[in-house]
C-alpha cells in the first residue's frame, strides 16, 4: 500500500475503554431525571461508535413518554462536567505508540462524540502534544464519512487511513473512500478491513516500519 500521510484515530474502543464512566453517566442522570432505568456497561458497548442521538434513540426504546431533549441535554451535560474526574483507561501500548507513530505521521481524533469529549480525552491522558487536530459528530452533526473528508480536506491529506474498532467505523471509512484499519481489542467486529491488529503495540510496529 501507499505510505499514509496521515493516521487518524477513532477514540472509544481504539485508544482508551472508559464505559465504565459512561454507564455511571447514564444511570446518575436516569437517577436525576427520575427514569426507572438501569444502563448496563454490555448495554453501552453494543451501541459504541454510534452518534450521541442514536444513542438516546436506542436506550430509551420502551420509555415512550420520556422528554428526549432533556435526557440528551441532562446525560451530556452530566458528562462534560465529570469525565474530566472520571476519565478513561489508555489500552496498552497507547501512550509510547501515538509518541512514536507522531515522529513519522500527523496523527488525528476523529470520534462519534460531542464537541467536548476529545479535548477532555487529550487532556486526561496527557496526549494533546501528539495530535494535530481531532473533529467530533458534536462539531458538525454529520456522520464520520463526511467529518473524515473534511478532515482531510482541511489539511490537505491525499493517503490517509482511518483506525477503528466497530462495523459502522469500517462502513463510515470505506464511504469516506479511505483505507479502514481494524483494532480487535475494543468494542466491536467486522470482517472487512486492510489489515487487523490484536494491540496497539501490532499496530504501531505495522506503521513504523512501511
Amino acid at each position: 500500500m501507499v505510505k499514509p500521510d496521515a493516521l487518524i484515530f477513532d477514540m472509544d474502543g481504539t485508544l482508551w475503554d472508559a464505559v465504565d464512566s459512561y454507564v455511571w453517566i447514564w444511570n446518575e442522570s436516569f437517577r436525576q431525571l427520575g427514569i426507572n432505568k438501569i444502563v448496563s456497561k454490555n448495554d453501552l458497548i453494543d451501541m459504541m461508535g454510534k452518534q450521541p442521538d442514536e444513542i438516546i434513540k436506542r436506550t430509551l426504546e420502551g420509555e415512550e413518554n420520556q422528554d428526549i431533549e432533556l435526557v440528551y441535554k441532562t446525560v451530556f451535560g452530566l458528562q462534560e462536567k465529570v469525565m474530566p474526574l472520571l476519565g478513561g483507561k489508555l489500552y496498552d501500548g497507547v501512550k509510547e505508540g501515538i509518541d512514536m507513530l507522531s515522529t513519522r505521521y500527523k496523527l488525528f481524533i476523529l470520534s462519534n462524540c460531542e464537541h467536548y469529549a476529545i479535548k477532555q480525552f487529550l487532556e486526561y491522558t496527557k496526549l494533546n502534544d501528539f495530535f494535530t487536530d481531532n473533529l467530533s459528530f458534536g462539531d458538525t452533526k454529520l456522520p464520520k464519512a463526511m467529518n473524515m473528508q473534511l478532515l482531510c480536506a482541511r489539511h490537505q491529506l491525499q493517503n490517509a487511513v482511518y483506525i477503528g474498532d466497530t462495523l459502522s467505523d469500517q462502513i463510515q471509512t470505506q464511504k469516506a473512500g479511505l483505507p479502514f484499519f481494524f483494532v480487535n481489542y475494543g468494542f466491536g467486529k467486522t470482517e472487512s478491513f486492510a489489515k487487523e491488529f490484536s494491540h496497539f503495540n501490532e499496530l504501531t510496529n505495522y506503521f513504523m516500519d512501511l
